[in-house]
């Protein structure tokens, strides 16, 4: 039988600007480097997407900051990659590069299992 399925969709109308640093902004310092950059016209925004649902895998996004200035804050004070301190993960840059192109519109649906 056929089968539905339920996505989430982040227009321009509705996509939270709240990120801790801009697009095209990097972070950090010669241990850690974080980027940022904009999404391609008609991908969903991965950062949005988990901001929206609290999910673990962008929540350093959030923390990175408030980390590096007040290093207490960190789950992993003693790394020595900075972007490691915080906790949370920075997974939608990942997401972002190597799944955005099958995040448009016109897309086949299909089934993605994170196995980890």
């Amino acid at each position: 039988g056929a089968s539905s399925s339920t996505a989430s969709t982040i227009t321009n109308e509705n996509k939270p600007e709240d990120r801790s640093f801009s697009p095209g902004h990097k972070v950090g310092t010669q241990s850690t480097v974080v980027d940022y950059f904009d999404v391609p016209s008609g991908q969903q925004d991965f950062l949005a997407l988990g901001k929206r649902h609290g999910t673990d895998k962008v929540a350093a996004n959030d923390r990175l900051e408030g980390c590096l200035k007040n290093p207490t804050s960190c789950t992993r004070e003693g790394c020595a990659k900075e972007a490691c301190r915080p906790w949370g993960h920075f997974y939608n840059t990942m997401y972002q590069k190597r799944l955005g192109p099958y995040s448009t519109p016109d897309t086949e649906p299909f089934q993605f299992l994170e196995i980890g």
